[in-house]
């Protein structure tokens, strides 16, 4: 593995409720989770210690494509939003197991949480789908030389 992205990439594979996974572009097909790196390369450094290792935040955003309704009463849209929901459940799940993604030689992360803020839902007028986002950071420890 060459990047973070990567790593979280390859330990998201091993989320049943993402279904069918896509890295930066989808189908747009209900049941289909895209991962988009937010922070493109260009990721926060937390803290620097004198060794020249640093404390690092990568934020992401998972999309989960779903069926939408517009009928009174209908529950579709709940059940969509239980989908994306499920996907938050298992990051925190992994967390709190010390499950979390295996990075490049010089990564190593420490932490791995959804964020509370920059979620939503998203449907284009005319489209019978729904996009539920959300975004999550992976927090790590870089080596000087990685």
């Amino acid at each position: 593995m060459n990047t973070v992205s990567d790593g979280v990439w390859q330990w998201l594979g091993g989320c049943e409720a993402a279904g069918d996974l896509f890295f930066g572009f989808a189908r747009a097909a209900p049941g289909d989770t895209l991962l988009l790196p937010l922070s493109c390369g260009s990721d926060t450094e937390l803290k620097r210690f004198i060794d020249g290792s640093s404390e690092r935040r990568s934020v992401f955003s998972l999309t989960r494509i779903a069926p939408a309704g517009d009928a009174p009463g209908d529950e579709t849209n709940l059940a969509a939003l239980a989908e994306a929901e499920a996907l938050a459940r298992w990051i925190r799940a992994r967390r709190a197991a010390g499950a979390l993604p295996e990075l490049p030689p010089g990564c190593r992360a420490f932490d791995v949480y959804p964020l509370d803020a920059g979620s939503g839902v998203f449907r284009a007028d005319g489209e019978s789908r729904a996009r539920y986002t959300f975004s999550f950071c992976v927090e790590y420890v870089k080596d000087k030389e990685a």
